[in-house]
């Protein structure tokens, strides 16, 4: 594999990280209350996940890629109602 190849890879595909109990308080002191979700295979995540802060998010839609099914779709970004 040449080099160009391994960096597009290395840039472009998510990173799974572990959803441990300290790593999803982590993550909802970052977005409170805050999710993404993909329209093609239901994945809904917290939104605090991508390191975005809550200041920075609403509902909106962002065209991206689904770090479960790897497809190109619009990913919903929505405050989780209680």
């Amino acid at each position: 594999m040449n080099i160009l190849r391994r960096f597009i890879n290395q840039v472009f595909t998510p990173q799974e990280v572990e959803a441990t109990p300290e790593n999803v308080a982590k993550w909802e002191k970052r977005a409170p209350g805050w999710t993404i979700r993909c329209n093609r295979c239901g994945l809904e995540e917290p939104f605090g996940k991508y390191g975005i802060l809550y200041k920075s998010a609403g509902g909106k839609k962002n065209f991206g890629r689904c770090p479960r099914c790897r497809k190109w779709s619009w990913l919903v970004i929505s405050r989780k109602t209680a």
